[in-house]
């Protein structure tokens, strides 16, 4: 299964960028202020780490603000039964190219998948905003959640793809909402925001019900190149 590319909204340019600050935005941070914690959330050697961080309380608050007034629109390739938030999904290049430099350091370089081996590229262009909402409806009903799953891989061609899947908060303080893996003894990660969760595809996880309030993300992918078998 390829990454849901589904719906793609055009903006403008640098739409992410705060006018009341000028340039502000995505350069206040150096990549020396981000830190790394490690997670043991699978028992199979699978890898996850969190990004103590990557955007600041103003970034986020920002990125809120602007894809509020773009709009968020239902995921209409799912059921309310296994996805229930609504999402933005944006292409921007400049976005992914002003992030990557506070991560890179910190991503693993190499990977081996299948006995191939891959180097790091940077972060998919493609960013999906999700909001999470305690009611669907003006009427009282069970919160917005994202049942146990594992996440697809965008592969573009036969030698790149993406290993991780690259999770920012935007927000915290809300009731549930964790971030839960679900391989091995259940770990939750509550959002922090400007925080992001960095983890291989392929273990199984689930964004547990929202108790209160609203939960804003972005996510995108971590891009790999395969590379050829004398490589190195």
């Amino acid at each position: 299964m390829e990454a849901d590319f589904f719906n793609v909204k055009t903006v403008e340019a640098g739409w992410w960028r705060p006018t009341q600050v000028g340039e502000l935005v995505l350069s206040a941070l150096s990549a020396d202020e981000v830190t790394k914690t490690d997670l043991e959330v699978s028992n199979k050697g699978r890898e996850a780490f969190i990004l103590h961080g990557v955007l600041t309380p103003a970034e986020c608050r920002h990125m809120v603000e602007r894809t509020e007034r773009e709009g968020y629109e239902p995921m209409r390739e799912f059921t309310t039964a296994s996805r229930s938030n609504t999402r933005l999904m944006i292409d921007d290049r400049e976005l992914a190219d002003a992030i990557w430099p506070r991560v890179k350091a910190l991503v693993p370089e190499v990977a081996i998948k299948s006995g191939q081996t891959w180097s790091v590229v940077g972060l998919n262009h493609r960013w999906r905003f999700c909001r999470h909402r305690r009611h669907l409806t003006v009427v009282y009903t069970p919160g917005q959640h994202c049942e146990p799953h594992v996440d697809a891989a965008y592969k573009p061609s036969s030698s790149e793809r993406s290993l991780f899947t690259f999770m920012l908060y935007l927000n915290e303080g809300f009731g549930g909402g964790a971030t839960v893996f679900l391989e091995g003894e259940r770990h939750a990660v509550t959002p922090l925001t400007g925080m992001a969760l960095v983890f291989e595809h392929n273990i199984v996880h689930e964004g547990e019900r929202l108790a209160s309030d609203v939960k804003y993300i972005m996510r995108t992918e971590v891009m790999y190149r395969r590379q050829p078998k004398n490589w190195g």
